[in-house]
């Protein structure tokens, strides 16, 4: 069986690959974009898990079968005014 889902959305997705977590300081974001898809690049998301933690952040991360799938970083973003 087959699902697929479709969305009526003008805009394509944002997705970037990084291949560790500086890559992610040069991501350039502006105010426009709320969400960003992050691709590692060789897929190891249990060291990225790792890296981010020794980085400071707290990311929340989904797991199946003890495997990482998915890893959530919130960042809040500061503009001058």
């Amino acid at each position: 069986m087959f699902c697929a889902s479709f969305s009526n959305k003008e805009e394509p997705p944002n997705f970037k690959m990084i291949n560790n977590v500086d890559g992610l300081l040069k991501i350039g974001i502006g105010e426009d974009i709320k969400q960003i898809e992050i691709i590692a690049e060789d897929n190891n998301l249990t060291e990225l898990f790792f890296q981010l933690l020794t980085h400071g952040d707290e990311p929340k991360i989904k797991c199946q079968a003890g495997i990482i799938t998915e890893i959530v970083i919130m960042k809040l973003l500061k503009h001058k005014i």
